[in-house]
């Protein structure tokens, strides 16, 4: 089967198939339900079509987006609302209303209703899916090096009998490596899907409600929805910036790279290992941010079933901690994901007890 190239995985095929039996399929439980899940294939699960996608109209495109969205229209002269009007972040800003644009062509002659519409699907073809490629490229392409590298160097530190558990490492070349990548993908990955981040939410709340007016509360009419999740104003200027900041960070920069920075300057990580009668699961929101007993953020990160990592600022950041974990801690982590996800989590075998222990 081709591969659906509009559907984006906001949490990555690659990582879900350590939870998978048989080719590709997982178990995934409903959030907030307590059964033994459903089978689903993982290159059905946890995605939205087009949710990367930028195209004409939408908030925060940049000049060089809108160059290319208005290139039908180049050979056009446009009148909107009375005003003439060329430049292709006008045009964007403005095309919500593209029905009531007059169009002339290059004689003066206004254009027929046909020819408008078909400028207009012209317009709606082009779309921008570097955001989803980035990721592919830079990111998911690179996870199982990732985890090849994780399980490698604690398998070396398992095998030594001079090695008492929970134990410290000193971080090697390869170790510094793992740290840095893995800090990339962690903070990626929670602001890559749903819910949004906590401090992106919080700016949201703050600057898209007002007095008697909250964004959440103006619902975008279905013909006017440039993609179906995005359902009202504030779905519409949250996903736009969000996109804009994902952007960014694939480039290098923005608030997204701004905040692994700080978490690469002086963050620590612990790697936990279940226990034999244990697992742990995952969902499709992974990235579980918490506050630790000192009242510090921590995340907790499931790599695969058996191992998990925690990171937490203002730690030993030049030492990984392996810590073998009781079925309690295993349980308490694995209640921290499911109280976690949107839309489910996911578990390798259907045996709640492995997870959750007896009720």
């Amino acid at each position: 089967m081709a591969k659906n190239r509009n559907y984006h995985h906001l949490i990555p095929q690659v990582y879900m198939r350590a939870w998978k039996h048989g080719k590709s399929s997982i178990y995934v439980v409903e959030s907030g339900k307590n059964d033994l899940g459903k089978e689903t294939k993982t290159s059905t699960f946890g995605g939205i079509n087009n949710y990367h996608s930028i195209k004409a109209g939408m908030l925060f495109a940049s000049p060089d987006d809108c160059n290319e969205f208005f290139k039908p229209l180049q050979n056009y002269n446009l009148l909107i609302s009375g005003r003439k009007i060329k430049d292709p972040v006008s045009l964007n800003m403005n095309f919500l209303n593209f029905d009531d644009w007059i169009i002339n062509d290059s004689n003066g002659v206004k254009v027929t209703r046909k020819v408008k519409n078909s400028l207009k699907a012209s317009i709606l073809s082009i779309v921008k899916k570097d955001i989803e490629k980035g990721w592919d490229k830079y990111y998911e392409n690179h996870w199982n090096a990732i985890i090849d590298k994780i399980n490698s160097v604690i398998k070396e530190k398992l095998e030594d009998e001079n090695i008492v558990l929970p134990h410290w490492m000193h971080l090697t070349k390869i170790g510094e490596e793992i740290r840095e990548e893995l800090i990339k993908f962690m903070i990626s990955i929670e602001w890559r899907t749903k819910r949004y981040h906590p401090e992106l939410q919080k700016m949201f709340d703050q600057s898209l409600r007002r007095k008697n007016f909250d964004f959440k509360s103006i619902v975008i009419p279905k013909g006017e929805m440039l993609y179906p999740f995005l359902t009202t104003l504030y779905d519409e200027y949250a996903h736009g910036i969000m996109l804009k900041y994902y952007r960014e960070f694939l480039e290098g920069k923005g608030p997204i790279m701004e905040e692994v920075q700080e978490f690469i300057k002086e963050s620590g990580f612990a790697f936990h290992l279940a226990p034999d009668d244990g697992e742990f699961i995952t969902s499709d929101n992974p990235v579980c941010r918490f506050i630790n007993d000192n009242g510090n953020v921590e995340y907790f990160f499931p790599l695969n079933p058996k191992v998990a990592c925690t990171l937490y600022p203002k730690g030993h950041k030049d030492y990984f901690l392996l810590n073998p974990c009781d079925k309690d801690e295993l349980v308490e982590f694995n209640n921290l994901v499911k109280e976690s996800c949107k839309e489910g989590y996911i578990i390798r075998k259907q045996n709640r007890e492995l997870y959750f222990g007896k009720k």
